[in-house]
């Protein structure tokens, strides 16, 4: 009889983590693309929360009512998804150089459709999308992302309320980084560009007859392509010690650290 009140009293501990969990896949980068199925992505994550509630060894306070076990499902979905779009916060950093670099080169009207958002996006953000997911699979991110979750439910249980003015911290920093990273890593092309805008600029008022909106536009692209792809080394760099930072807060958020 002990054991069974034992295993029924762990019944709202895995359903509040399998919420957590499905929180988390439903947004995660790569899984949260409208190509997979939203009935494929709950079960993925209600698996993944199972699979991490097993680490757990005191548990929470039980509900005691259902409008609880409704108010702490609805927490723990919430928490989970806060998680999974600090985890999409690099990609998206990254996406907003190729988008930033690809409209002041003058590929604005090179656009490609991208199932990830629904609409028409640009060939250079979406490129750098798909070479921060493959960044994020290299580095071994969801394995740190599942890692942090595990962990983290050994010190907050599924219906363990956080703390909420930690993560009013923490999202704002990284949101900062963000766009210091996403500026630091545009500069090298904008600076070209606004160097070849005023040196048409003089060549137009020098060269009255020529063309400049013509020549411009023909010089602008090779020129901005080939700064492009040097500085993708060089951006490889800060953007990793960037995701690494995102992987530390959320270990913090999570209860991981």
């Amino acid at each position: 009889m002990s054991a069974f009140a034992e295993y029924a009293g762990a019944v709202p501990g895995l359903m509040l983590a399998g919420c957590r969990g499905a929180g988390l896949l439903f947004v995660a980068p790569g899984v949260s693309s409208p190509l997979v199925p939203g009935v494929v992505r709950v079960l993925l994550g209600v698996m993944l929360g199972v699979v991490a509630f097993g680490s757990v060894e005191t548990l929470g306070p039980a509900p005691s009512t259902l409008l609880e076990l409704g108010v702490l499902s609805g927490f723990e979905l919430v928490f989970g998804a806060a998680l999974g779009l600090l985890a999409l916060i690099p990609i998206a950093a990254l996406q907003g150089v190729g988008l930033v670099s690809g409209q002041q080169i003058g590929l604005g009207f090179a656009t490609l459709y991208d199932p990830n958002v629904g609409e028409e996006v640009d060939t250079t953000g979406r490129f750098m999308a798909a070479l921060a997911l493959g960044l994020f699979v290299v580095l071994g991110v969801p394995e740190a992302l599942f890692l942090a979750v595990r962990e983290g439910m050994t010190r907050f249980p599924p219906g363990v309320m956080l703390d909420v003015g930690l993560m009013a911290e923490a999202i704002p920093a990284l949101l900062d980084g963000a766009f210091e990273m996403l500026l630091r890593c545009s500069l090298p092309v904008l600076t070209i560009v606004l160097a070849q805008t005023i040196l048409m600029g003089f060549l137009g008022r020098s060269v009255p007859q020529i063309n400049i909106l013509s020549v411009g536009f023909l010089v602008r692209i090779p020129i901005g392509l080939l700064v492009f792809v040097l500085v993708l080394p060089a951006i490889a760099g800060p953007w990793q010690s960037f995701a690494g930072d995102m992987l530390d807060t959320v270990r913090v958020l999570a209860g991981a650290d």
